[in-house]
């Protein structure tokens, strides 16, 4: 064992950890002598715990590292000489009544945290004894170190209320310590394994116990220190596995480092592949770098490990997304290479796997059915290889073809089909993705997962709501006795399920012995009708039959002349608990498709300016083509998409021809839609064209995230208005699509005034989402709906000022130009006309023209359709914007 002075160098340098070789070395011979002076068990373990925290806390003045030993002797007869003698208070609580009364407004120090966390659960328990309205404060700056300013935003009461709530707890916790020190004679046995597997087991439903992941880094690394106590270090190193682990899956991001040297130092193939994967999702498009990752990285650790199914199968995982990287890069051959190791891999191994219920030592971090989702990544690279096949005679054009490439997994249950998982990718080239669709993962994921409702009844209806959508859904079956016809054949005593919510509709026919037969779907205006036109089924009972062979395929009949989405599935496998399917989607313009048909030139002129740095005359061939489909005159739809998109690239190549800095932009037909006193939006959901390159002004320039009026409390709150939102209206939520908590209140607004006028009787809606503590780029790709955003809305106008707080940045957005018709003055009318005009008013001031437009252009039935365009521009060249920059980006007069 390390010498004392050196373990003693080692913390004082800053080794926390080393500290628990000082206790796993001394603890014996210390506890016999705090026994033979107090001569009661549970005293001498109290003692000696608080003599070892003492000690760790004293540790800088102890001038002779090597004389530890007889340090600490001195250290714990007092102590136990103390408690002797039974004073008003031991010195033990003087510790932790201390350390309370002098907490400052800042987060405890780690020392502090130490003494909580080993305190014998004094002041864990003292702090449940609190009052409601204490507790949870007090949980999270005493337990986890949490600032105020957090505690305050997450609760969403002042920073006033909630250092009044601290001071109170420090009262209320300090008599509770001595009440429990006077009265409490049994204390926690020396078990340190059952403590630590208690922590564990916290850690595990860390967001079940206490409704949030705000305090579990300080909970994680807590834990983490008892389980340094463990004179097994053999149980040691497989509670820190399993608690790393934990903290992966809370967090990858934040816990990828620790999982990948958690997954060498156990050899642990299936945590590599989940945690290299993580890593490998940080090179984002660039798919040289991703490839290269793999081929030169994951692939020689992974090989390195011993000779077990879970490595061949974790290998198999790489190598399927090794074939992913090469299709994205257009190396076939490659491609195939991959795509043939991996099937042979997954599909000799994953059954192979051991789940955690029949004590496997695996974990998953995106499920925790390994065997199950390995199956699962076995028929995805199967249907890789069907999609290979097609592409020999591929029946679209190659600049328009737009292929998915998936599995299904399906879980058995009394009758019903849970999708668990979806493995996979898609691979589009042109604007088409809207002509597909995942049949059999919407069938189920409308409503709560599950293909059919949980009720028999024809017209009885059940509300649902689940990870897969965050909105509740009403399901119920419509009828058992329709008939559909289709290219397949005509089907009698059809069962009809109907899934619906506040914008989306799905109905879907099933035939006995057959399966879906056609599929319909209304989503914010965009309908689309899938019919099958090819099946063979070799077996199987019920609605859904699921014999292996059995094969199913579908056409989308609403597609626009020339273009066409398909979609077709394969049963693969079948046990006892799931069955698992190959999943191909296809869709684009058919080889022998009209030229001149509207969509079709629509998705043809789109590729001249999808690219970054595409040259300024492709900015005309693009309105040529515009001004052919307006000429034609063929659809409404075509038309208002035509003069949206000739209008931005006159606007855009103006500021070519200007050689200026351009930046994220874009030009998007979308749909605004009013039911039930709500007014909901679908951001880009009938065509969209991204123009422009991300800046490189970091914070400053992300501030054009936040000039997207009508986007968050869409995304959020479900709707960009609702008629229950008037004044002291509040509500709190928690959105299941990533497992954050907002919540929302409305007040009084007052006037407000902004370039287009002053505008009075506002009301005021809040929203403040739970934002994890992320850093840099993390923020404006997945959190940027995190933080405060608040709107005003003014009556027979709408969004008239939005100020938009997230992570590190903060934007304020003002209308600047608007026409409106409104009756009764509603706050948000949605009437054909009804424009808005917004600018980021910081960014404006500092030389950019960053702007949203929105502008309704028709429309039926309470949907419209609506011009939403994006123009994000630094009015100077290249050379210009780094000399200003150089200059300290000064405001431009």
């Amino acid at each position: 064992m390390t010498d004392d002075k050196t373990v003693v160098s080692m913390v004082k340098g800053g080794n926390t950890d080393a500290y628990s070789l000082l206790v796993e070395k001394y603890q014996t011979a210390l506890y016999r002598i705090a026994l033979a002076i107090l001569h009661e068990p549970h005293e001498a373990e109290d003692i000696l715990q608080d003599a070892f925290i003492q000690g760790y806390l004293k540790i800088d003045s102890l001038r002779s590292p090597e004389h530890y030993y007889p340090w600490m002797v001195q250290i714990l007869k007092k102590r136990c000489f103390n408690a002797l003698s039974r004073t008003k208070r031991t010195e033990s609580e003087e510790i932790h009544a201390e350390y309370i009364e002098s907490l400052s407004d800042d987060t405890p120090t780690p020392e502090s945290i130490l003494i909580i966390g080993e305190g014998e659960g004094g002041i864990e328990r003292a702090v449940s004894a609190l009052p409601d309205h204490l507790r949870e404060t007090a949980r999270l700056f005493f337990l986890h170190g949490i600032k105020q300013k957090q505690i305050s935003a997450h609760l969403g009461v002042p920073i006033g209320t909630v250092k009044r709530r601290i001071h109170d707890a420090k009262i209320r916790l300090r008599k509770e310590l001595d009440t429990m020190k006077d009265t409490n004679t049994s204390k926690l046995t020396d078990n340190f394994t059952t403590r630590v597997a208690e922590k564990i087991a916290e850690l595990e439903n860390y967001n079940k116990i206490h409704g949030s992941a705000v305090g579990f880094d300080a909970a994680y690394r807590d834990t983490l220190n008892l389980i340094g106590e463990l004179s097994d270090k053999g149980e040691a190193a497989v509670m820190a596995a399993r608690a790393t682990k934990t903290a992966y899956r809370a967090d990858s991001e934040k816990y990828v480092d620790e999982a990948l040297e958690c997954g060498i130092k156990n050899n642990d193939p299936l945590l590599l592949a989940d945690a290299y994967l993580t890593k490998w999702g940080d090179f984002r498009n660039n798919y040289e770098e991703k490839l290269a990752y793999i081929e030169n990285t994951v692939l020689p650790t992974l090989t390195s490990l011993p000779d077990t199914a879970e490595k061949f199968a974790a290998i198999g995982r790489l190598l399927f997304w090794a074939y992913y990287s090469a299709m994205r890069i257009e190396d076939i051959e490659r491609a195939e290479k991959y795509l043939k190791q991996a099937k042979e891999l997954l599909l000799g191994h994953a059954h192979l796997l051991k789940n955690e219920e029949e004590g496997g030592n695996v974990f998953q971090y995106y499920y925790t059915n390994p065997r199950a989702y390995y199956l699962s990544m076995a028929a995805c690279a199967e249907a890789g290889e069907i999609d290979m096949e097609k592409r020999k005679n591929c029946r679209f054009r190659e600049e328009t073809h737009s292929t998915s490439i998936t599995s299904h997994g399906w879980r058995k249950e009394n009758g019903n089909l849970r999708l668990e998982f979806q493995p996979g990718f898609h691979l589009s080239k042109g604007n088409n993705g809207r002509y597909t669709d995942e049949i059999f993962y919407y069938a189920a994921c409308s409503g709560d997962g599950w293909f059919f409702p949980h009720t028999d009844a024809v017209g009885e209806t059940e509300v649902v709501r689940n990870k897969y959508d965050q909105f509740d859904t009403v399901q119920s079956i419509v009828s058992k006795t329709e008939t559909v016809m289709t290219p397949a054949g005509v089907f009698e005593n059809c069962l009809h399920i109907r899934k619906t919510n506040d914008r989306d509709t799905y109905d879907i026919w099933y035939a006995d012995r057959v399966g879906i037969v056609r599929y319909d779907s209304t989503d914010s205006g965009t309908t689309a009708s899938f019919l099958l036109t090819r099946h063979e089924i070799k077996g199987g009972e019920g609605y859904m039959p699921l014999a292996v062979g059995n094969h199913w395929q579908y056409t989308n009949i609403s597609t626009p002349e020339g273009i066409e989405g398909t979609a077709e599935y394969t049963v693969v496998r079948n046990d006892e608990d799931f069955v698992y399917l190959t999943s191909n989607t296809e869709s684009g313009i058919l080889n022998d498709a009209p030229s001149d048909a509207p969509d079709i030139l629509l998705m043809e002129a789109d590729r001249f300016v999808e690219d970054d740095n595409c040259d300024r005359n492709d900015y005309d061939s693009y309105r040529r083509i515009m001004e052919q489909i307006i000429m034609a005159n063929k659809s409404r739809e075509s038309v208002e998409i035509a003069l949206n998109a000739a209008d931005y690239l006159k606007e855009r190549k103006g500021y070519a021809d200007g050689y200026y800095r351009f930046l994220p932009s874009s030009c998007n037909m979308s749909t605004i839609s009013r039911a039930k006193g709500k007014v909901t939006y679908n951001e880009c959901a009938v065509h969209s064209i991204s123009t422009g390159r991300w800046g490189t002004r970091g914070d400053a320039e992300n501030r054009i995230f936040g000039a997207k009026p009508f986007r968050y409390p869409d995304i959020i709150a479900g709707c960009i208005w609702n008629d229950d939102w008037v004044i002291g209206y509040t509500e709190a939520k928690k959105m299941p699509w990533d497992e954050m908590e907002y919540t929302l209140t409305v007040g009084d607004g007052g006037s407000v005034t902004t370039k287009a006028g002053t505008f009075s009787d506002c009301r005021k809606v809040t929203i403040t989402c739970e934002a994890k503590e992320k850093e840099g780029h993390y923020y404006f790709f997945q959190y940027t709906h995190c933080g405060v955003k608040e709107y005003w809305y003014a009556p027979g106008v709408g969004i008239v000022y939005h100020r938009c707080k997230w992570g590190p940045c903060e934007s304020e957005c003002e209308l600047t130009d608007y026409n409106t018709v409104s009756g009764d003055g509603e706050y948000m009318p949605v009437y054909i006309g009804n424009r808005w005009c917004y600018e980021e008013k910081n960014l404006t001031r500092e030389g950019y023209i960053a702007r949203r437009d929105y502008g309704i252009v028709s429309g039926m039935n309470d949907t419209f359709l609506m011009r939403d365009n994006q123009m994000f521009v630094y009015l100077g060249t290249e050379a210009e914007y780094e000399a200003w920059k150089e200059d300290g980006c000064p405001v431009k007069e």
